[in-house]
């Protein structure tokens, strides 16, 4: 298992990026089911999901880096390794996603909106009391689910868990 700072240094990287978001919006962080993007173009379950799925791995990155616990840290890790494969089709599912709205300029648009999602966690994090409570609840849901769980039922699983 690699050491926690080799992956944080990639989430850091991103966050880094914070100045660059652009007002252009392929739809917010916490595109919710049935949502229509800003250019009005519809999002499919899966592209829902994919969105979803991201603001959560996001979130959790945040509270990996802000929290101030090294166990939250550990366990960021170990959720990367572990949903590997769901983090890569993911991350195929967003490409695809910013490919077919924005053509040549995807790239800069995916990277925008990834921009904006890490500052809406960061606000969320000095925001929410609970934020770093409830980034463990999902961590100890996330743990229990097999990697070969698809986006959306990572996503309900962690959000069933601040629930319980």
């Amino acid at each position: 298992m690699p050491h926690w700072g080799t992956i944080l240094t990639v989430a850091c990287a991103s966050l880094a990026l914070a100045g660059k978001a652009s007002a252009e919006n392929p739809g917010s962080a916490g595109t919710a089911p049935g949502a229509t993007v800003a250019s009005g173009e519809y999002l499919s379950a899966i592209e829902q999901d994919a969105f979803s799925f991201r603001r959560l791995q996001t979130e959790l990155m945040v509270a990996a880096l802000s929290c101030g616990e090294p166990v939250l840290r550990d366990q960021y890790n170990a959720f990367v390794i572990r949903h590997r494969p769901a983090l890569r089709e993911n991350g195929r599912v967003l490409k695809a996603h910013f490919r077919r709205l924005y053509g040549r300029q995807a790239t800069k648009r995916l990277d925008d909106h990834m921009t904006r999602a890490a500052n809406e966690a960061s606000a969320l994090s000095w925001n929410d009391a609970s934020f770093c409570w409830k980034a463990r609840v999902r961590f100890e849901a996330l743990e229990r689910i097999e990697p070969i769980q698809s986006a959306g039922g990572l996503v309900r699983e962690a959000e069933a868990a601040l629930e319980r």
